[in-house]
């Protein structure tokens, strides 16, 4: 997993990159069909395999952001 820091429209934001080996334990994401759906799978990954990352995690806040 890679933090990213960046500046959003909306704010300072941490843009989180998984990099999953095709069919891996982390290669998770097929057949996501929303976004809601998305943030929670996501969320399971960062729990599961990198729980220090995750207990830094505001989950009231965490979500997508859309880029403009």
């Amino acid at each position: 997993m890679f933090e990213i820091p960046a500046i959003t429209d909306t704010g300072r934001a941490t843009i989180l990159f998984i990099e999953a080996v095709p069919e891996g334990i982390l290669d998770v994401f097929k057949g996501i069909k929303n976004s809601s759906e998305f943030v929670a799978r996501m969320a399971n990954v960062i729990e599961e395999h990198f729980p220090p990352i995750y207990e830094r995690i505001d989950m009231d806040r965490f979500a997508l952001i859309a880029f403009r």
